[in-house]
């Protein structure tokens, strides 16, 4: 009985030391896909939903955008013969703009 229990421990053993470990993008992301040729990221989350929006999150730090606000507001007051006329004008104006490079 006890040879069987060392076969199993030896043939449990050599299983373990031939089996492959996590694959490259898990270890080292920048390794297997690089940065000057793929976009990519890595998440982690209680779901894959999550994980999906986590990774989604870091790949868009290699993006970039800009809004640019801009708002102008003119107020007049006039008074003509005790009646007092008021005016108010604004204007917004409001520019997105963004820069993505993906080849």
């Amino acid at each position: 009985m006890k040879k069987y229990y060392l076969a199993f421990l030896v043939l449990l053993c050599s299983f373990c030391a031939f089996a492959k470990g996590e694959p490259l993008w898990y270890l080292d992301l920048d390794s297997a896909y690089p940065r000057n040729k793929y976009l990519s990221g890595s998440g982690s989350g209680l779901s894959v939903d999550e994980a999906k929006a986590a990774a989604l999150a870091s790949m868009t730090a290699f993006l970039k955008s800009d809004v640019q606000t801009n708002t102008v507001a003119e107020s007049e007051m006039a008074e003509n013969a005790g009646e007092v006329t008021r005016s108010q004008n604004i204007k917004r104006t409001v520019t997105v703009s963004s820069d993505v490079t993906i080849s």
